[in-house]
């Protein structure tokens, strides 16, 4: 049985954010006005070069996915306002931050100074996906940049997933195992922030790779991979996808108050 957490959450339960990484000023409103999430009126607009964070519209367990990079479904617990109550969020750094990445860990410190929020870790017994190499071994070629770790604020590199019609989906980017593994995870989800089934890398092979990869999508369920998507990976890449029992790291609410008005 597969025992590792399959998220990378750093620091998870009521961990403390450095004082550097936190918003020099935030605005926190009730959204009381907008219905549902139509477009443009709701999500997420980082801007690390000027320090700001903009979230429109959202729930208490959006906003702790957001912060925490955990699919939405696997934070329980919580006031019974967690999902009806929404929020408008604009803050600001002191100035520019690194990436998207810093700006969530700095909303983290945000959610626990404003909505007094408390959180601790657990995890459950739940179906994981596993990246395996294929008996006929690997059919794509490694990357010329010496890529070894994972990158950016996702962890999954430079991959892409485009739409190229109303059927046909490609991958393309390059990335080391991990990063594919983590990508293929965040796909299968709502979102690349709210990701799906865990994907773990048990490929041991190192390195980068320039992935390359169209197929004819499928209908799947919610949080799982596509199954044109598992059959084009084992034929044009020379890997496996199998589904296995492993467990799952989830969020639990411990206590969580609404935010004074500004």
């Amino acid at each position: 049985m597969i025992i590792a957490a399959i998220l990378l959450i750093l620091q998870i339960a009521n961990a403390p954010v450095a004082p550097l990484q936190q918003f020099d000023v935030a605005s926190i409103k009730a959204n009381t006005v907008t219905p549902g999430c139509p477009p443009f009126r709701c999500g997420v607009t980082t801007m690390p070069r000027s320090g700001r964070l903009i979230i429109q519209n959202y729930s208490l367990r959006l906003l702790i996915r957001t912060a925490y990079g955990i699919g939405v479904d696997d934070i329980h617990g919580g006031p019974a306002w967690r999902d009806d109550d929404k929020f408008d969020i604009e803050a600001k750094a002191g100035g520019p931050v690194e990436n998207d990445r810093s700006l969530f860990l700095m909303l983290r410190q945000l959610l626990a100074d404003r909505f007094k929020l408390k959180l601790h870790s657990a995890t459950r017994e739940a179906p994981v996906y596993a990246l395996v190499t294929g008996s006929g071994g690997l059919k794509i070629r490694k990357s010329q940049d010496g890529i070894s770790a994972p990158r950016g604020p996702l962890g999954v590199g430079t991959l892409q997933l485009l739409r190229v019609d109303a059927d046909q989906r490609r991958i393309t980017g390059t990335a080391t195992m991990t990063e594919f593994a983590t990508f293929l995870s965040r796909i299968s989800g709502r979102s690349l922030v709210d990701p799906g089934r865990p994907v773990l890398d048990e490929t041991n092979v190192s390195g980068g790779f320039d992935i390359n990869l169209s197929w004819t999508a499928e209908p799947a369920f919610a949080g799982e991979l596509d199954p044109a998507l598992i059959s084009a990976i084992q034929d044009r890449l020379g890997l496996k996808v199998e589904v296995r029992k492993g467990l799952a790291e989830i969020l639990v609410i411990d206590s969580a108050e609404r935010p004074s008005p500004d």
